[in-house]
């Protein structure tokens, strides 16, 4: 899997929870799980405005033993 842009494409589904980019003015970039709706991005964990989020990413599969 690839970072996607998100001036390329966005989630098809929303509220589809995926990984992230944010980078930072100070070089303390993130890296977090989000879903975004017609607001905009939101933390999944936190539920809190995310934004200036620039790429994106499906999650990867589960492992298949558990």
């Amino acid at each position: 899997m690839e970072w996607i842009r998100v001036e390329e494409r966005l989630p098809r589904a929303w509220r589809e929870i995926v990984l992230v980019y944010i980078p930072r003015a100070d070089g303390d970039d993130d890296i977090v799980t989000a879903w975004r709706d017609e607001d905009g991005w939101y933390d999944r964990l936190e539920c809190r405005d995310v934004p200036g989020v620039t790429h994106w990413m499906p999650l990867p599969a589960p492992p298949e033993e558990h």
